[in-house]
């Protein structure tokens, strides 16, 4: 009995794992799909409100000066 309550215990302890991974999951490829919209506000390049309303070529030039940004930033690591 003791034993068998302890598999109910694990498999409901898995069972939570596997949802909450599921859930990051979702939520990391949503983050991808919105990477080019998400990532010049992230670097503060641009605010949201203007990357809304960027044409296609304003969003590219966004997205470029936040790589260089963070490529920038890499460099100035003082830990190396």
């Amino acid at each position: 009995m003791v034993m068998a309550r302890s598999w109910t215990k694990l498999i409901g302890f898995l069972a939570s794992g596997c949802a909450s991974n599921r859930k990051g999951m979702q939520l990391e490829l949503a983050y991808r799909n919105n990477r080019q919209y998400e990532w010049p506000v992230e670097m503060g390049i641009a605010t949201r409100e203007e990357v809304e309303l960027a044409t296609f070529d304003e969003l590219e030039m966004f997205n470029y000066q936040a790589d260089k940004k963070f490529e920038l930033m890499q460099g100035l690591n003082p830990e190396e």
